[in-house]
């Protein structure tokens, strides 16, 4: 039988852990919307890299791998930047990318590579009053991956 001086100690303690539960709850939650949007941005970044790659003698590479690129970001698809590069040398439209990567007659150099680069503001789940949650989460994801041309 409980004495009356322990009448509700559960609910102290209770009242008293749970705002450090709730902390725990929601930095385990925006951790993982931090990890879920890394992989989201390096798999389109790696999948753009792909295709840019193998985009040698089409007359489109730069417009094709933009394409790719938005339709694997998926629900990131809006707030991202992306810069594409062959051999270290950028290019941003169409017939710069077209003579960067050769044609099927004229190769480039052996070994020769196509870069993405790909950007994304990261917006956390809880920005609120759990602001040291965000305070803590990288402000932009960029992943960058590079492909030997084919």
């Amino acid at each position: 039988m409980r004495g009356k001086r322990q009448r509700g100690v559960a609910a102290v303690e209770f009242s008293l852990l749970l705002p450090v539960l709730l902390l725990i709850l929601l930095g385990i939650a925006q951790f993982s919307w931090l990890i879920s949007n890394f992989i989201i941005v390096t798999q389109a970044a790696s999948v753009g890299a792909h295709q840019f790659a193998s985009e040698r003698g089409f007359s489109t590479p730069y417009s094709d791998t933009v394409s790719i690129v938005t339709n694997a970001l998926g629900p990131l698809r809006t707030g991202f930047s992306i810069s594409t590069s062959v051999n270290g040398v950028a290019c941003t439209s169409d017939s710069a990318c077209q003579a960067a990567l050769g044609t099927m007659s004229n190769a480039p150099a052996a070994g020769s590579t196509a870069t993405v680069t790909l950007g994304h503001a990261f917006s956390p789940l809880y920005a609120g009053a759990w602001g040291a949650l965000a305070s803590i989460m990288p402000k932009n994801i960029t992943s960058t991956m590079t492909e030997v041309i084919q």
